[in-house]
């Protein structure tokens, strides 16, 4: 049995879809007429719409994609791990709220310190990670800035880790936008369709319906076996909600999934019932060609199903030969089938149905 390397990385998973969209975040230097606001085409970069690109204001909160950007640098260069333990100083205690309140001395991981700051906004926990990448926060608000200019903001400069108040610190909503494209395009790819964040809660992650299969595949996370939990929520709409989780991706057409038919999950007729959750191995193995050639051996029926408009709980367990799945807290297996192909890639991600849209939250991520 290999190493148990665990991740979890919950909302943080979706920092970089979080604040794509690019709000006022913080009061303009100078009173303005209008409110600085950019809306970009992730796809394409081209501008949909733009009030005041250019005016600088205070970024507030909004610095803290760069602190979270320069940690994903660290990690991608191996400077800086899931679970590297980081420490809290004095003054990363000390720092006003938004704070999780740590206290000096005390440590907490690489991974639950992105969480951190990308869920909570925790201002003391920015600084930790500040003072770990760069020994200062003022040597890392120095790093911040030089950042800014390689990747094209010209017009922001920083002077701490965590956007609170300070003389000197400005940015655009055009330069907020080459962040958050930045860390998109480090952090996820998205396949035949767009994905957004839920505004009321910001720890979901929304894919919209369009034509054809969609995946938004995690570019820095690595899984061949162990276990995947996800939180699932599609919709009571037959024939247009299938949700799940794909692993293996080695192409956009090549890939294992496993998926829902949430739709089916208040079937009354029991060949309904039997397709409530399915594996697949694409392109070979379509559903449509297992359930005509092997009917029944890799779809179920889910006991004491969810509701089909309500979250629910999906756990896959991948094994060199076997999956299985788990729903909400059952202990027992609802499918448990032999893989249709061998594992020859680590990619993982949210995948959804032709035609169908759906949210996801907290995943947990447990490689062997």
């Amino acid at each position: 049995m290999g190493r148990m390397e665990k991740r979890t990385l919950g909302a943080a998973c979706w920092l970089a879809l979080a604040w794509v969209a690019i709000p006022h975040a913080g009061a303009a230097e100078k009173p303005a007429m209008v409110e600085p606001a950019i809306v970009v085409d992730a796809d394409t970069g081209s501008v949909l719409h733009a009030e005041a690109a250019n005016q600088r204001w205070a970024p507030a909160s909004l610095t803290k994609l760069m602190t979270l950007y320069l940690a994903f640098e660290a990690m991608e260069a191996g400077k800086l791990h899931g679970d590297t333990p980081l420490t809290v100083s004095k003054t990363a205690a000390g720092q006003p709220p938004t704070r999780l309140g740590l206290r000096a001395g005390e440590t907490l991981s690489a991974d639950d310190a992105i969480a951190a700051v990308a869920t909570a906004s925790a201002n003391d926990v920015a600084v930790v990670l500040a003072e770990h990448l760069a020994g200062s926060e003022a040597a890392f608000a120095a790093l911040m800035s030089q950042t800014a200019r390689r990747l094209g903001m010209t017009r922001t400069a920083f002077v701490n880790a965590s956007g609170l108040p300070a003389a000197g610190q400005y940015t655009t909503a055009r330069d907020m936008a080459i962040l958050a494209d930045a860390l998109l395009e480090k952090q996820i790819k998205a396949v035949d369709r767009e994905l957004s964040v839920n505004e009321e809660h910001p720890n979901v992650v929304e894919m919209n319906a369009a034509e054809g299969d969609g995946l938004a595949v995690f570019k820095e996370i690595s899984f061949v076996t162990g276990t995947l939990e996800i939180d699932l929520r599609g919709e009571n709409n037959p024939g247009k909600s299938f949700i799940g989780i794909a692993f293996n991706i080695e192409d956009e057409e090549t890939f294992e999934a496993v998926y829902f038919r949430p739709f089916n999950f208040v079937a009354t007729e029991q060949i309904r019932k039997d397709h409530m959750l399915q594996y697949i191995s694409h392109p070979e193995y379509t559903w449509y060609k297992l359930r005509e050639e092997r009917t029944g051996e890799f779809e179920n029926e889910i006991p004491e199903p969810p509701s089909p408009d309500h979250w629910f709980k999906a756990t896959i367990k991948v094994s060199e030969k076997v999956v299985e799945v788990f729903v909400d807290h059952r202990d027992e297996a609802v499918l448990k089938v032999e893989r249709l192909t061998s594992g020859k890639s680590d990619r993982i991600g949210l995948w959804v149905g032709n035609g169908s849209s759906g949210r996801f939250r907290n995943l947990h991520v447990s490689s062997e």
